[in-house]
């Protein structure tokens, strides 16, 4: 175990040297970030919740014994590994009465799989199961699950060599899923999908397609309207409700690291930068809304560590 562990710890380093930006002076923050306290050394891809009025925040965090696993956090520092004998990576959720409901991809590459995980906040128990998604070959990655008044939709992508498909599946029991329904409107590229849903019932879709961040909405997800591109360079796309708006946050790697927020409003996309510079900020989180101050996280990548940040707006872009 240790070995793989001094592994990671090599693979870190040398992927922040390979891609560090050193002859950037300019940061620039909306507001001072905040560090997660956490007993990790690496630490990613935050997804935020409030429940009861108290932020928790899943991620996944590399083991020495066990490997990736998933971490359930509370914004006081105390946190709970999810464990389980597959490593698990990419946590999304739902909150639905007092379980989160998180879906994750599972196991090494190129077969990995999907999984569910159930945590009850109140008692913290936690179970396990592999979603079967019918889907025999390629690399199924990054889900997100919705409920709806008639069960839940689960979206995923698969890898095949150097192109993915998209697909959509449902349930009502959490158990028996249907069978998968590709989503055409998506490229051979298009990746890293995630949705929601607003109160009457629309979903709304970004992903991520040839490094641009695009955006789509539909009455039943099978049926997909205009797609509207958001930024014409940026990875990582997460997309929230906050104050009645669209908000979309992702990063985007250029002359300098940034985490990028974009609202939706009169048919257009405004974006502006929460934080950048030369340091590697990467994976943000959906954004959440606490006493009047919406809440972005990410992990932000230094020589040794890859640790998570969060910040809090008063206001969203007008």
């Amino acid at each position: 175990m240790l070995k793989n562990y001094f592994l990671r710890c090599y693979l870190h380093f040398k992927f922040y040297f390979r891609n560090r930006i050193s002859d950037s002076n300019n940061e620039h923050f909306i507001s001072e970030p905040d560090r997660m306290e956490s007993n990790y050394r690496f630490s990613r891809l935050p997804y935020l919740f409030l429940a009861n009025e108290e932020m928790l925040i899943a991620y996944y965090a590399y083991t020495i014994d066990k490997g990736w696993q998933i971490v359930i956090q509370d914004e006081f520092g105390h946190a709970k590994i999810l464990a389980d004998a597959m490593e698990c990576m990419g946590p999304s959720g739902i909150i639905v009465g007092d379980e989160i409901l998180l879906v994750c991809h599972a196991g090494k590459m190129p077969n990995r799989k999907l999984k569910l995980i159930s945590y009850n906040y109140k008692t913290s128990v936690h179970k396990h199961a592999v979603i079967n998604t019918r889907i025999v070959k390629g690399d199924i990655n990054y889900p997100c699950l919705l409920k709806d008044s008639d069960g839940f939709s689960l979206f995923f992508s698969v890898k095949n060599g150097k192109n993915f498909s998209n697909y959509m599946v449902t349930t009502t029991n959490l158990e028996n899923w249907s069978k998968p329904e590709r989503l055409d409107f998506i490229g051979d590229l298009g990746r890293r999908m995630n949705c929601i849903l607003s109160n009457d019932g629309t979903f709304h879709m970004t992903w991520e397609e040839e490094e641009q961040i695009k955006y789509a909405s539909s009455n039943n997800g099978k049926d997909w309207g205009n797609t509207y591109i958001v930024d014409s360079y940026g990875n990582r796309p997460m997309i929230a409700l906050v104050e009645n708006r669209l908000v979309i946050s992702y990063e985007q790697h250029d002359k300098m690291h940034s985490i990028k927020i974009a609202v939706f409003e009169k048919e257009k996309w405004k974006s502006r930068i929460l934080v950048a510079g030369k340091e590697y900020v990467t994976r943000p989180s959906n954004t959440i809304t606490k006493k009047g101050k919406s809440i972005v996280a990410w992990s932000k990548i230094t020589a040794l560590k890859e640790e998570i940040y969060h910040i809090e707006l008063d206001l969203l872009p007008k």
